[in-house]
């Protein structure tokens, strides 16, 4: 039970970001740099989840996704990042 509870203050079991907005979860709890992220899930079967090629039936407690982008201001020369 304290499990759950807690699961549910970071964040929502079986909730995924699309349909859960950031005001709503307490991920930087665990760390600031997740609460700025691409996708999050939590308690599916990885089967479900159509960023994985998976037919597995385990559930993650979390799967967080980032897709990192760079901006660099000449292409050639990666000194400075927007």
């Amino acid at each position: 039970m304290l499990e759950e509870d807690l699961h549910n203050i970071i964040f929502s079991m079986g909730a995924e970001s699309k349909s859960m907005p950031n005001k709503y979860h307490n991920l930087w709890l665990l760390d600031e740099r997740l609460t700025f992220n691409s996708y999050t899930t939590s308690d599916k079967q990885l089967r479900t989840n159509k960023h994985v090629d998976s037919d597995s039936q385990k559930e993650p407690d979390l799967m967080i996704y980032d897709f990192p982008w760079a901006y660099p201001d000449a292409p050639n020369n990666i000194n400075s990042i927007y």
